[in-house]
């Protein structure tokens, strides 16, 4: 991959040059690059920094597996070539097992069902939070303007119109309201780093992470082809 060159050949021209994996006195066969590919994400949601590693590919005779996963690009509905998929392993080796196949959406949906599950509670939370402090400031403002009731009554006997002592109130509010999302957004940015565990490619203080509970792929995501994985 590119990184590889990068970092471990610095640059210099890749093709025709030796590796093998291991260190100094590692005993693994050389093998002679042919080319390189775009950076693959290697999989995993921890620390974004280490998703892109420096790798390689190799062929299955010089790496032997006893398990492994094949990706199929599919210009229609990827489950329905799990029979095709299955005669064709079985044309090769019909003793290889097959199990595991799904879309790759759910292939990248299975190592964050975790992350997922607890953003949608939290996400409810939220949304209950939210409702009892819209309840809350009703009941604060209910009871504010109960309780001036008399001031109120004098400033209209002098000349205020209805219009502007519901301003002067809606004011207050405002205020008050501007005061509390203010504090809240503060602590909420203070404490957002420790999202970035869960977070990829996304800054904690992203303004579209406050603004919304969720954000919808880019148009290019979403008219990508379907692939299917399969595991054998």
């Amino acid at each position: 991959m590119r990184n590889f060159v990068r970092d471990l050949l610095h640059g210099e021209k890749p093709n025709g040059r030796r590796v093998r994996l291991g260190g100094p006195t590692s005993k693994a066969p050389w093998m002679q690059i042919v080319g390189v590919v775009p950076d693959t994400y290697s999989g995993g949601t921890g620390d974004p920094s280490r998703i892109i590693q420096p790798m390689l590919y190799a062929l299955v005779d010089q790496q032997p597996s006893s398990f492994m996963s094949i990706a199929v690009r599919t210009s229609g509905a990827p489950m329905a070539l799990t029979a095709q998929v299955r005669d064709a392993v079985a044309s090769l080796n019909p003793d290889i097992p097959l199990d595991w196949v799904y879309s790759m959406q759910e292939a990248l949906q299975r190592p964050t069902w975790f992350y997922r599950l607890f953003g949608t509670l939290f996400m409810i939370f939220g949304v209950v939070a939210l409702f009892l402090a819209s309840v809350g400031l009703y009941a604060v403002m209910a009871f504010s303007v109960s309780r001036r009731g008399r001031e109120l009554g004098i400033r209209i006997a002098l000349g205020a119109q209805r219009g502007d002592v519901l301003g002067m109130i809606v004011r207050q509010g405002v205020v008050q309201l501007a005061i509390g999302m203010t504090a809240g957004l503060a602590l909420a940015a203070a404490i957002a780093q420790v999202l970035t565990v869960i977070l990829f490619d996304v800054h904690p203080r992203d303004p579209a992470i406050f603004r919304a509970p969720g954000r919808r792929p880019p148009p290019a995501a979403r008219r990508a082809p379907s692939r299917g994985v399969a595991r054998h």
